[in-house]
């Protein structure tokens, strides 16, 4: 599945890659989770990955969240582009709304 057509961005699939970015990726914490990103060159796309734990609520809730988070990475894919992996996983278990989580997003990504 692609995330963004216009910016070549592809969703994080293979269970191998994802252990390795969680291993060996760096992190920035946020209130809604960690952000593990990483850069490697010998590929030629971006590739992104959502990862929500089942405790955050029922599969309702969880489904609106990738959403959201699908929606923030489309709208600011230009900003995710320094570096071709990243995951986001989402742990907060209250409600939120689109802008509290594109601002706390937002202010994770220029961290790095």
């Amino acid at each position: 599945m692609n995330l963004s057509k216009t910016h070549n961005i592809r969703s994080l699939k293979s269970k191998n890659e994802i252990k390795d970015l969680l291993a060996s990726g760096e992190k920035v914490f946020t209130k809604f989770g960690l952000i593990f990103y990483k850069n490697e060159p010998a590929t030629n796309y971006n590739a992104i990955g959502i990862l929500i734990k089942k405790r955050c609520g029922n599969a309702v809730k969880r489904n609106h969240i990738k959403r959201m988070i699908r929606s923030f990475i489309r709208e600011y894919a230009e900003e995710l582009t320094t570096h071709n992996r990243m995951i986001f996983l989402y742990t907060y278990m209250g409600t939120i709304s689109y802008s509290e989580l594109k601002e706390r997003y937002l202010k994770a990504i220029q961290k790095i």
